[in-house]
């Protein structure tokens, strides 16, 4: 749970602390949005264990993944998920400290537009996506990382998706 590219800038105590910060600043915007039901965190920090009590969030655990990189958590989580209900997911990452209520539901209503099968929230200069929203039934390949918003894109293009992209600064301010 630490950003570690601000490992020269912050100590590993600090980040985690800005990390938590965050983690709750995106958790306070979840609980207010319109139009989600239930909140799950991906995590084993026993710091994200306490907020997803306080948020009333389930906790999927990393290691219980069987493994280690975000994209296959995610599937994982996603998958899982996928088991016990029906409808949409939307992965928002806790590193958006400027995120409301608003840009969430911005993201819900796009992704309620009859024929849009996913929609994207891009970080600031369209390189990263910051959110995700898709139908349970229908996963695109999870592909977060360097340049992943022009490589979902191209995916989704590539599998016939159509997609939407909704621009708001708290879903593209990310740190």
């Amino acid at each position: 749970m630490a950003k570690s590219r601000l490992a020269g800038i912050l100590t590993s105590s600090e980040r985690r602390s800005l990390n938590a910060a965050m983690l709750e600043d995106v958790l306070g915007a979840i609980h207010r949005a319109s139009g989600i039901d239930e909140i799950t965190l991906i995590s084993d920090d026993p710091i994200v264990t306490r907020l997803a009590s306080k948020y009333g969030s389930d906790v999927f655990s990393e290691r219980k993944a069987g493994t280690r990189t975000l994209n296959d958590v995610l599937a994982a989580a996603c998958d899982q998920i996928g088991q016990r209900s029906e409808g949409r997911i939307l992965i928002a990452h806790s590193d958006l400290p400027s995120l409301r209520a608003s840009d969430l539901e911005a993201v819900i209503r796009r992704g309620a537009v009859v024929g849009t099968d996913v929609v994207l929230g891009p970080d600031a200069a369209d390189e990263g996506t910051n959110m995700m929203l898709f139908s349970t039934d229908n996963r695109p390949a999870l592909l977060f990382g360097a340049n992943s918003f022009s490589r979902h894109r191209h995916d989704l293009r590539r599998r016939g998706l159509t997609f939407a992209i909704t621009r708001r600064p708290g879903i593209a301010n990310d740190v």
